[in-house]
């Protein structure tokens, strides 16, 4: 596929066996989703809001022990009168989340990536960089400054490869939408679901 170096940041697509291979969470088919991967985007996950509205994110969940979260969470002082355990529920409630919400994410990734490939959909470099180029022009906060677009990867966890991922990603689901759109509008209409006029 055209991006593989910047698909590899997230997903490692390669044959895998029986089972789930050690450096990996998952594998769905041929695709295994290694634990690199999960952990990058587990911080993009927790540092979204910081990222998008400069709101400080909340303690980075480490199970099992989760004993940098508690310490983060007694720092904030919102819950100091929590118990270590309370504390150790709260970071295990929030892992449980996003562990969820980075799996979702990461999952739907791969099964675009296979439709595409399955349809022979594509989208070009150049079609990424556009859109990307765009998005920044665009976007808030302002990213058009190399400043800016610095200092929204470093609250947000993200990497340029990442964005123009998830960049591609977008483009590529939009042009299974229209491939889809296209082939319903090409197929035969049914005899039995053709009007049929009765003859005066």
């Amino acid at each position: 596929m055209a991006f593989c170096a910047a698909i590899a940041t997230a997903v490692v697509l390669g044959a895998c066996g029986g089972g789930v291979p050690g450096d990996a969470v998952a594998t769905i088919g041929s695709a295994k989703i290694t634990k690199t991967a999960f952990d990058h985007w587990l911080v993009v996950a927790n540092d979204a809001t910081q990222g998008s509205s400069g709101t400080a994110a909340p303690p980075l969940p480490d199970p099992p022990a989760y004993t940098n979260c508690i310490a983060g969470e007694r720092k904030l002082g919102v819950n100091a009168t929590d118990t270590t355990a309370q504390l150790k529920a709260l970071c295990q409630q929030s892992y449980t989340s996003l562990q969820g919400e980075v799996m979702d994410y990461l999952i739907e990734a791969i099964w675009i990536q296979g439709e595409a490939n399955d349809l022979h959909v594509k989208v070009t470099p150049a079609q990424v960089q556009k859109s990307f180029n765009t998005q920044r022009d665009k976007s808030t906060p302002t990213l058009k400054t190399t400043a800016e677009l610095n200092a929204f990867l470093a609250k947000s966890g993200q990497t340029v490869a990442d964005l123009k991922w998830r960049t591609y990603l977008s483009l590529l689901a939009n042009a299974l939408t229209l491939n889809a759109q296209k082939s319903r509008s090409r197929r035969p209409r049914s005899p039995l679901t053709t009007r049929r006029t009765r003859p005066r």
